[in-house]
């Protein structure tokens, strides 16, 4: 089982990243599953969301964007699949937003992977920035972003498929001077690992 953990968007080679990542890992050892960890990511750039779910989506759209008179416009994957036909988990939570959830959001409806952990924080909207005179600026939200089934991430954001919390003791551990973070005690990915087994 492989594990590939994707912290922000925001960067212009973050698909190409992940991409190389699971190329990589299908040479050194054959991938029996998959996890994309989207945990505390906070979106960045929708060209990344749209080739990243390329490579496990073979066709259909990635998201629609939908202005204030109701215009759609349609993203699609772009025919770059690298890892298909096999187990995958998307692991989000309460921190995982915009891009995340565009992604996990194609993952969900195309019933390509399994989405695992918390309900994602639900902030996935087109802006448009106005400097103004006196050097401060207004963000206008313009348009949002709907799943491919039509969810709208802004209201609702990304439902897991399977619900898993961190538990308070766990989140006290966490805190405590000289934590060391270990899989062992990340029972969301422990959750991802139970639930590939019964898969491969």
């Amino acid at each position: 089982i492989a594990y590939v953990r994707l912290n922000s968007f925001e960067s212009k080679t973050a698909d190409d990243e992940v991409r190389q990542a699971i190329v990589k890992l299908e040479k050194d050892r054959l991938i029996k599953g998959l996890i994309l960890d989207l945990r505390f990511n906070g979106g960045g750039l929708l060209d990344n969301a749209v080739n990243i779910a390329s490579f496990f989506v073979e066709e259909g759209s990635v998201v629609h964007t939908v202005n204030r008179e109701g215009s759609r416009d349609t993203l699609y994957v772009n025919g770059s699949v690298i890892y298909k036909d096999k187990p995958l988990v998307i692991l989000i939570n309460e921190a995982s937003a915009s891009a995340s959830e565009i992604l996990a959001g194609a993952i969900q409806d195309h019933k390509r992977g399994t989405i695992i952990g918390q309900h994602s924080f639900g902030k996935a909207s087109v802006q448009n920035i106005f400097p103004l005179a006196d050097g401060s600026a207004v963000l206008v939200t313009v348009a949002k972003y709907l799943t491919p089934n039509g969810t709208d991430i802004g209201k609702k954001g990304i439902m897991p498929d399977i619900a898993v919390d961190v538990p308070t003791n766990n989140l006290q551990k966490m805190r405590e001077p000289g934590y060391v973070y270990t899989y062992s005690d990340d029972v969301q990915i422990q959750e991802a690992l139970k639930y590939l087994r019964t898969k491969i």
